[in-house]
């Protein structure tokens, strides 16, 4: 098998495909400047600011990277009510990524992962994120934005960053919907919320995940007990190495 000509195949469909993206939303802020002092407050250096740039975090990552391919894509998922939704929406719109699917929480601001650059250097990371579950009007909310766009996608992406989208009841009904609908589910989930996705089809958990959730070393052994435990299609992602499939 020619695996070169068998992706250029496979990425050729996307445009043809509409693709449902659930999960944790974040917005990625990069920083950058010149430590020009050290700071008289404390033993710390100070970085004037020269430039800052933002990108999509989390599942709107996911979404923008489909959407690059070509396909169509529906987000869904939470953001808060503040200034960052609107980069957000901002950035998604740019990227032709469908936004009707979000809801706005009133409780919690958009997740927010700051990093700090000098002359390509991360100096600090800084996050502003609430991690609880959301409410069951919010979830109510979320699930009703699924039921609306399901029927009409061709598969669902469960992307999970343990920020609070995934509980216990919104996955289990997330997947059931899915079922009902015949739809393919791919999930890729944070180890401690491994049992919130059984019932899916396919996960893609990296290297040290997959010897995290299963406690062992060799990736056979891992992509073996995987399969075994989800009941599902493996792809274990290993940087730079490609991807194991089982």
């Amino acid at each position: 098998l020619n695996m070169t000509s068998e992706s250029d195949r496979l990425i050729a469909r996307f445009p043809k495909k509409t693709i449902l993206v659930v999960g944790d939303i974040m917005l990625d802020q990069f920083t950058g400047g010149e430590i020009y002092r050290n700071s008289p407050e404390a033993p710390v250096p100070v970085l004037k600011k020269q430039s800052e740039t933002f990108f999509l975090g989390g599942a709107a990552n996911v979404a923008c990277n489909l959407s690059s391919l070509g396909a169509k894509v529906i987000l869904c998922g939470f953001v808060g009510n503040d200034s960052r939704k609107d980069i957000i929406f901002r950035l998604m719109r740019s990227k032709r990524i469908i936004i009707r699917g979000i809801i706005i929480s009133k409780n919690r601001p958009t997740t927010l992962k700051q990093r700090f650059i000098c002359r390509g250097r991360h100096l600090l990371r800084f996050d502003d994120e609430l991690v609880h579950n959301f409410k069951r009007e919010e979830e109510k909310g979320l699930l009703s934005a699924i039921r609306s766009n399901i029927a009409n996608s061709d598969a669902v992406i469960l992307s999970d960053y343990n920020k609070g989208c995934f509980s216990p009841n919104i996955s289990k009904k997330i997947i059931a919907l899915a079922r009902k609908n015949n739809k393919k589910i791919f999930a890729d989930f944070k180890p401690e919320n491994k049992d919130l996705f059984k019932g899916v089809d396919i996960i893609s958990p990296n290297m040290k995940e997959g010897r995290e959730m299963t406690r062992l070393k060799t990736t056979n052994e891992i992509g073996r007990a995987l399969v075994q435990s989800f009941d599902a299609d493996v792809a274990l992602t290993m940087a730079s190495k490609g991807i194991f499939c089982f």
